[in-house]
């Protein structure tokens, strides 16, 4: 095994891939879970591939990790760690090993066992209410280089430390940048002074305390990793999380429709899975020039742009959600490598059973082909399935 490995109430509902109504509104926002009157559905589904969907089921007596994401309400101060933790990306396909980076929130998240959701704490504040944040990096060094931050678990490609003619920054540290908002440049997710490993011979600390003011209008913002050079391979391993601000007006939106219980919060991804579905592979995803022989690197190619196959929504493939016929405030949060716009188009045509809302993104080849050139990656067509009735 190399490094790459080793260091890494309402029945309405269909509950594909565990997810039920209650967690999906609960996994961001802590969103009302009112029972909601008679009336036609709506559905709401995501579209991908079929390898990365449920197979399976948890053995039995094994208790099912919640997929529920933490949800911080209004905190003044908070410590988040970051950490390397196992994570069912399937619901029922249980790791044996270390698969994910994630940020974990002290004293809400489970210090301990497989989680069911890699999505960071969703943090819910109020406009003017400041909060002070302090991360704390708990990944150690590399076992083969001991000056460099390890890989994330996720099948990385081959480092040679060159992007394109560009010489890249060995991975030393991790940054957090909350994206979006308004704060002092300490408090920015600086790349350059980035919260390092223990014993680190650089002099980085181990964590960082960042003062939000939260002195902007309300918002849905997101925090994610700022390594320099690093971000997509981060990102893809699990350091994200959703920051919504509220205010005056974000009230009045959702006194209209009926309060937070009528509110969507949609992180939505793009992945690819091993074939066991317990980890996620990074390489599979990106481009590789097959004229050149460093096998197994990006370096060749400059930058690399990673494209999955399966669309995952707040942590999990392609989950329904059965919606009443009502007023529904969905917010889309697009946490993909490349994919820089999502498809929703509804499909009404059985009026009797209501409406089904696609969430889809654009066609990729399929990984049994060759690996396309970086010129020829950007993806032309949308790839859908139908939403079932």
């Amino acid at each position: 095994m190399d490094e790459r490995e080793s260091e890494g109430a309402d029945r309405r509902v269909v509950q594909r891939g565990g997810l039920t109504r209650r967690s999906f509104l609960e996994a961001f926002g802590g969103f009302g879970v009112g029972v909601l009157p008679g009336g036609a559905a709506l559905t709401v589904v995501a579209c991908g591939g079929s390898s990365d969907t449920v197979t399976g089921a948890a053995p039995a007596g094994t208790p099912a990790p919640s997929v529920d994401v933490a949800v911080l309400e209004n905190p003044t101060a908070m410590t988040m760690s970051i950490e390397a933790r196992q994570v069912q990306w399937v619901i029922g396909k249980s790791p044996a090993d270390v698969n994910a980076w994630v940020y974990t929130a002290s004293g809400v998240t489970p210090a301990s066992g497989v989680l069911g959701n890699a999505l960071g704490p969703f943090f819910n504040v109020r406009r003017d209410t400041p909060c002070t944040v302090t991360w704390t990096n708990t990944i150690g060094a590399s076992i083969r280089e001991p000056t460099r931050l390890a890989s994330p678990p996720i099948n990385v490609p081959l480092d040679l430390g060159q992007c394109g003619r560009v010489r890249t920054q060995s991975p030393v540290g991790l940054a957090v940048h909350l994206h979006g908002a308004r704060v002092q440049a300490a408090a920015d997710g600086w790349p350059l002074t980035p919260i390092s490993f223990a014993g680190n011979p650089y002099g980085f600390a181990l964590s960082q305390q960042d003062f939000y003011p939260n002195a902007q209008r309300g918002t849905l913002l997101w925090y994610h990793d700022h390594a320099m050079d690093r971000v997509g391979r981060h990102l893809y391993a699990g350091l994200a999380g959703a920051y919504c601000i509220r205010d005056g007006a974000d009230d009045a939106i959702l006194a209209l429709i009926g309060g937070r219980s009528q509110e969507l919060l949609c992180a939505v991804q793009d992945r690819l899975l091993s074939a066991d579905e317990t980890r996620l592979d990074y390489d599979a995803g990106i481009p590789h020039d097959p004229s050149t022989s460093l096998i197994g690197s990006d370096d060749a190619v400059g930058r690399p742009e990673f494209l999955g196959r399966s669309v995952y929504v707040n942590g999990h493939p392609a989950p329904d959600l059965g919606l009443t016929r009502r007023t529904w405030r969905l917010r889309l949060l697009n946490v993909s490598s490349v994919v820089t716009s999502w498809s929703i188009s509804p499909d009404c045509r059985r009026p009797r059973s209501g409406c089904a809302w696609s969430i889809c993104r654009s066609a990729i080849s399929s990984p049994s082909t060759p690996r396309p050139s970086r010129r020829s990656t950007r993806p032309s067509t949308t790839r859908c399935s139908h939403p079932r009735a």
